[in-house]
C-alpha cells in the first residue's frame, strides 16, 4: 500500500515484539489511516525482554499515538501502565498501549475483537452454550469476550484441569469431548491443534491476535458456567493451550506429530445441526475449519478477530469508542493483501 510523504507532522504509531517481522499490524494501520485520512504511520520495533521498559518509556516520551503489543510482551507491559481497562485488568494482559497524556493506558482488545467478529460473521454468542478447547492465555481472553457478550453457558476443556485457576475447566477425555459437543452452538479451538502437521509454524506465526499464556495462577478459579462472570486470557506457553492430549496421542507431543489422528479424535460429528467452529489461526485455512465444514458446519478463522481487535486499537487511539465500518472494511482489505503477498 502506498501513502504520502512522511512530515514533520506525522503521528507515529507503534506494534512491539520479539520477533515481529511476521506482523501485519503495519499493512493494516496503513488501510485503516488512509480510510480515515489520518496523516499516521505504524512501525514494527523489535523489542528485546530486557529493552522493553526502555522502548515504552521511548514511546510516551515522543507522545505515540499508540502501541500495538505481540509477544513475549502483553504480559510484561501491563505492569509499565499506569492505568489498565477493565478488560486488560480481568485478563491480565495488554495488547493495545494508548497514551493519555502523561499517562499510559493498558488495554485488550483481543477478548471484544474475538465477539466482534463472530457478531460479523453471523454467529450472536448471547444466550449460546460454547465451548473452548484449551486453558491458556487464548482461551482466556475468548471466555472474557464469550461471557461478556452473554453466552449462556461456557465449557473450558483443558489436559490438566487441575492446574487451570481461572475457571473451573473440565478433563480432556474423549466422554468429555463429545458430551460438551453434542451441547455446543460454538466450538472455538484456542490452540494450535487445528493445524495438523503445520502446528509449529503457525503457532510462531499467528500471535498478532491472543496467542501469549498468563500464568493459571494469576486469578481467581471462577465457575465455568456462569455467563455474566468476566474472565481472563492472552497465552504463551501454558501446557494446556498448545498442546493438549488427544484421546490417541501421546501427551506431551506437538499436535502436528500425528495430525490425522489428532484432528480426528475431536468428535465434530456430535455437534448439532448450525453449530459453529472456530479458530484463532488467520494465515491459512486450518484442518479442523476444513474438516468441520465437510459436515455442513460454519466456520471462523482468526482472520477477522485480527482484523476487530485492530480496528478497536485504532479507534482508541483517534478518539473513538466503536471503530467505523469503513475502518473494519479497509483493515480487512490490507490484510488480505498482505496475506495475499500483493
Amino acid at each position: 500500500m502506498i501513502r504520502g510523504p512522511i512530515r514533520g507532522t506525522t503521528r507515529v504509531a507503534a506494534v512491539i515484539g520479539w520477533p515481529v517481522e511476521h506482523s501485519r499490524s503495519p499493512q493494516m494501520f496503513a488501510g485503516a489511516a488512509a480510510a480515515a485520512g489520518l496523516d499516521a504511520v505504524m512501525i514494527p520495533i523489535g523489542v528485546p525482554p530486557e529493552s522493553l521498559a526502555q522502548i515504552v518509556g521511548a514511546l510516551r516520551a515522543m507522545r505515540a499515538l499508540g502501541a500495538s503489543v505481540t509477544v513475549p510482551h502483553k504480559l510484561a507491559v501491563a505492569a509499565l501502565c499506569d492505568e489498565l481497562s477493565p478488560a486488560a485488568h480481568e485478563i491480565g494482559a495488554v495488547n493495545c498501549l494508548r497514551f493519555d497524556g502523561d499517562r499510559l493506558i493498558g488495554h485488550n482488545t483481543d477478548c471484544h475483537g474475538f465477539t466482534d467478529a463472530l457478531v460479523a460473521a453471523g454467529f450472536a454468542p448471547g444466550g449460546k452454550r460454547c465451548v473452548i478447547l484449551g486453558a491458556g492465555g487464548a482461551a482466556r481472553a475468548v471466555a472474557y469476550g464469550l461471557r461478556a457478550a452473554a453466552a449462556s453457558a461456557l465449557d473450558v476443556i483443558a489436559r490438566r484441569p487441575q492446574q487451570v485457576s481461572w475457571t473451573a475447566a473440565r478433563p480432556w477425555t474423549a466422554d468429555e469431548l463429545r458430551d460438551s459437543f453434542a451441547r455446543a452452538d460454538l466450538v472455538v479451538d484456542a490452540t494450535t491443534l487445528a493445524l495438523g502437521s503445520g502446528a509449529v509454524a503457525a503457532h510462531q506465526a499467528a500471535p498478532d491476535a491472543t496467542h501469549q499464556a498468563v500464568p493459571d495462577a494469576t486469578h481467581q478459579a471462577m465457575p465455568a458456567a456462569a455467563p455474566d462472570a468476566m474472565h481472563n486470557t492472552t497465552h504463551q506457553a501454558a501446557p494446556d493451550a498448545a498442546h493438549p492430549a488427544v484421546p490417541g496421542t501421546t501427551p506431551g507431543a506437538m499436535p502436528g506429530a500425528m495430525p490425522d489422528a489428532t484432528i480426528n479424535a475431536l468428535p465434530l460429528d456430535a455437534l448439532r445441526d448450525g453449530a459453529w467452529v472456530s479458530t484463532l489461526v488467520y494465515h491459512r485455512r486450518a484442518v479442523l475449519l476444513e474438516r468441520a465444514s465437510q459436515l455442513g458446519h460454519s466456520t471462523l478463522d482468526g482472520r477477522g478477530m485480527l482484523v476487530h481487535q485492530g480496528a478497536r486499537a485504532f479507534a482508541l487511539w483517534t478518539g473513538g469508542t466503536t471503530p467505523s465500518a469503513a475502518i473494519i472494511e479497509a483493515m480487512r482489505g490490507a490484510l488480505e493483501a498482505a496475506l495475499a503477498g500483493t
